[in-house]
């Protein structure tokens, strides 16, 4: 008589019995240390195991001629049920994802919901008549004493009239901040001044509008930056705000920023025609070549405040409407300017994005245990 057990090798889970292999030491006996990688289970629990892979019996061949196991009737009944015993629930994994290096780009309307938009209006029309003075009075001038520049403005595209204007910008913001000139020259281009030309814009610069802009601005740059970071610093920027006005047709060319914390826009007076309106696009920070080389457009809304990160390229779409579309720039540095921040402090180039999921597995279907055939009755 053989004892009541069943062993089974390479067949997987089968219920009813304990695992005897290296990972899950049976209870009856030490764990199964043959030579052969054993996944056996023994059913019963009177398993006189000593590491030595005991076998079944030689098989019975039937009259039909089909070779059956030569299990006992006990044993052979418990691999029937066995079979039908339903696989165990795994344990519940934890998955962990990263996002390395992906560009933040943040949008918010800058103003409270329900507001009447007067601020973003005021602002429209003082940048709007800023850009007409300098067209009409500054830039004349600026051709005449500047002969590089004046070859370079003609021999440029739509975006020159706008950078003319951001030329002039620099030295107002200087003059008004008490900083030198050189620190906002981060496209390597001189900003001279020229005699007799005003570098003054106080109907801007004293507004209430444009200090309560600034510090919205300044507030939302803190939020962006510590979203990165997961701090709660209340941080102390120096912001140059400049404005820029497009007409039907005005575009701005690709371009970055650099020697900045974070690069803004804020779009006071936006409209758009039967064609759709003028996009804030960002070209792929991967790589101009296959499969990279993508572009992502931003549609603004009026009032609205977009944040990124300055060494983002981005450009302006030509303006397809009749109206006169009024954004202004930001660039945000640290309170000390362009010479304070280093691209080790760049958070915004070192962001990874972690997140952590948790997997569970579906619940265990029951199976019916199969009936035996005739033929496999008779042998039982």
């Amino acid at each position: 008589k053989q004892p009541p057990e069943l062993f089974v090798h390479s067949f997987g889970w089968v219920g009813g019995g304990s695992l005897c292999g290296p990972l899950n030491g049976p209870p009856h006996g030490p764990p199964c240390l043959g030579a052969r990688r054993c996944t056996q289970w023994c059913v019963g629990g009177r398993a006189p195991h000593a590491g030595a892979h005991r076998m079944p019996p030689p098989p019975l061949r039937t009259a039909a001629g089909r070779v059956w196991p030569r299990w006992p009737a006990a044993s052979a009944a418990a691999a029937v049920m066995a079979l039908g015993s339903p696989v165990p629930a795994a344990v519940a994994v934890e998955q962990q994802v990263a996002y390395v290096w992906p560009a933040a780009v943040w949008s918010t309307p800058l103003l409270a919901s329900g507001s009447s938009g007067a601020v973003p209006a005021r602002l429209a029309e003082l940048a709007e008549r800023g850009f007409e003075r300098y067209l009409d009075e500054v830039l004349p001038r600026e051709l005449e004493a500047d002969a590089a520049f004046a070859e370079a403005y003609r021999a440029a595209d739509g975006s020159r009239a706008n950078l003319g204007f951001l030329r002039w910008q620099k030295r107002v913001f200087a003059s008004v901040a008490h900083v030198p000139v050189e620190e906002l020259d981060w496209d390597g281009k001189p900003v001279p001044r020229v005699p007799g030309i005003s570098y003054q814009w106080s109907e801007l610069y004293g507004s209430h509008e444009f200090e309560m802009l600034k510090r919205r601005v300044n507030t939302m740059a803190s939020s962006f930056l510590n979203s990165l970071t997961g701090e709660k610093r209340k941080h102390k920027f120096r912001t140059f705000a400049w404005a820029e006005v497009y007409r039907p047709g005005d575009f701005q060319r690709p371009h970055t920023h650099t020697g900045a914390a974070v690069a803004g826009m804020f779009f006071a007076r936006y409209g758009t025609g039967s064609i759709g309106g003028q996009d804030l696009v960002f070209e792929d920070m991967r790589g101009i070549n296959p499969p990279f080389g993508r572009k992502h457009e931003h549609h603004p809304a009026q009032g609205e405040l977009v944040l990124w990160p300055s060494w983002a390229s981005h450009f302006l779409s030509p303006h397809p409407g009749n109206s006169t579309n009024v954004f202004f720039s930001f660039l945000i540095w640290p309170p000390n300017g362009a010479p304070d921040f280093d691209w080790e402090d760049d958070v915004t180039g070192d962001y990874v994005y972690r997140k952590t999921s948790s997997i569970k597995q579906k619940k265990p279907v029951e199976q019916a245990a199969p009936s035996p055939t005739r033929s496999q009755r008779e042998d039982l």
